[in-house]
């Protein structure tokens, strides 16, 4: 289904892809992960919003190349997200991100709509790779599927 590409080849082939949303964590971490996104992936415009009533927002009328969404907030608000952007956007691929390595997240973010799961430390290769594959994914499934207005 999906080829493992390197992060240099979706910079090389992507040029104004659409978006990639970033939903959760708290604002420095948000806005630290956000300024890595943009490194890594200049060719994308990166969006953020701080909880699902701003993701709603955003999603409305835009599908996004790809969502990553924190499913450690508190009191389970990360998959409640998942489930609320899965009925708005079926089509976007949604991945749940979590610093805790564990089965029960992964299986509960499944449930709750996640396309893929992670779990890794914040901007390490792992995520990169991840999100390298996903992004030329998005770019071959459905042709103008990631496009948003500015």
């Amino acid at each position: 289904m999906r080829q493992a590409h390197g992060m240099n080849d979706v910079a090389r082939s992507s040029t104004g892809y659409g978006k990639v949303l970033l939903v959760g964590w708290d604002a420095p971490l948000r806005a630290g992960l956000c300024a890595w996104l943009r490194q890594e992936f200049p060719a994308y415009r990166i969006q953020t919003a701080a909880d699902r009533e701003k993701a709603q927002r955003v999603l409305t009328g835009c599908s996004p190349a790809l969502v990553l969404v924190n499913v450690d907030a508190p009191r389970g608000e990360g998959f409640a997200i998942l489930q609320a952007l899965r009925g708005l956007q079926p089509q976007t691929l949604l991945v749940a991100l979590s610093l805790y390595p564990v089965v029960y997240f992964s299986e509960r973010a499944m449930h709750a709509g996640a396309t893929e799961c992670a779990c890794v430390t914040l901007a390490d290769d792992r995520l990169r790779n991840l999100l390298s594959e996903l992004l030329l994914y998005s770019q071959n499934r459905i042709p103008g599927n990631a496009q948003c207005a500015s």
